[in-house]
């Protein structure tokens, strides 16, 4: 995956935890090798963890492109080559609990295998009724998390000895306020509004089939696409901007060129209730056969 603009790398360093729950036999534990990597940039914050060594290491990339306690989890390793253009997989941070799978899609980045697990969150929420309010993730939550699982279909159970979440965790959340900034707005406006930018039509019609880039699909190329949008207190719709996307670069341009003309929006409100310009991001996937 591509992700654009000027990076800058940090280190932290936090306490390599010991193995727990789950039996040795059931699961295969890696030991993070290095402090995690902080690599901000123009567009998103990234978190990177490497554990195990040689052809069995697995790295990890943890992406926010917006506030919140969700993130875009990638995972990177040998182990996970596959020839489909995705696969069934799904992770945990609660080390007792059962994964439940489904398709992620895959490829490489450079010559490395990955899979794009796409958004996540430190306790497993999904949205997965219109009507689910998403709990919120307490810092002393984040603080007690210390390893992660995976699992994919055909491959052994993997436990990543993370360590404690917690500092991690609040680095990334002080890479977002810089980058709200960096992209024109207010932290402390952004950070406590009244009620976020909402669509005001269905993002399932923002995109339509035909939009499809013609050249990507006779070769069967999938893609999947992180966004911004800023709009203005009146809702409109100022500007598209590509946050990160796979290969070929087709997809970018569908992606703005579907989401500006079609997408409308119900402006955010401030703490006092005043409509303010803000920002919409979210994430589409072009499946070919679909």
């Amino acid at each position: 995956m591509r992700v654009s603009g000027t990076t800058t790398a940090l280190l932290l360093g936090a306490a390599i935890q010991t193995s727990t729950a789950m039996a040795a036999t059931q699961v295969e534990e890696l030991t993070r090798t290095g402090p995690w990597v902080a690599n901000f940039d123009q567009n998103a914050c990234h978190l990177i963890g490497q554990f195990g060594t040689g052809d069995t290491s697995v790295s990890i990339k943890l992406t926010r492109y917006a506030p919140g306690d969700t993130f875009d989890l990638t995972i990177y390793g040998a182990r996970y080559r596959s020839t489909d253009a995705s696969v069934r997989a799904g992770v945990t941070f609660n080390p007792g609990a059962k994964i439940v799978k489904s398709e992620q899609l895959a490829g490489t980045a450079g010559k490395l295998p990955m899979i794009i697990v796409g958004k996540t969150r430190l306790d497993g929420w999904s949205d997965s009724k219109d009507v689910d309010t998403a709990p919120l993730i307490t810092p002393a939550m984040e603080a007690a998390i210390i390893s992660m699982d995976i699992e994919a279909t055909g491959k052994k159970r993997v436990r990543l000895m993370t360590g404690s979440m917690g500092k991690t965790m609040a680095m990334m959340r002080t890479c977002m306020k810089a980058l709200i900034k960096e992209w024109g707005f207010d932290p402390s406006v952004e950070l406590s509004l009244s009620r976020p930018v909402q669509p005001a039509s269905s993002p399932a019609n923002w995109l339509r089939s035909d939009d499809y880039p013609s050249g990507a699909l006779e070769k069967g190329h999938n893609g999947l696409v992180n966004f911004r949008v800023d709009i203005d207190s009146t809702g409109k719709v100022e500007s598209c901007h590509i946050l990160s996307a796979t290969k070929p670069s087709d997809f970018e341009l569908a992606t703005c060129k579907g989401i500006t003309r079609r997408a409308r929006f119900v402006p955010a409100l401030d703490a006092s209730g005043q409509p303010v310009r803000s920002f919409h991001v979210n994430t589409v996937k072009w499946l070919a056969g679909y």
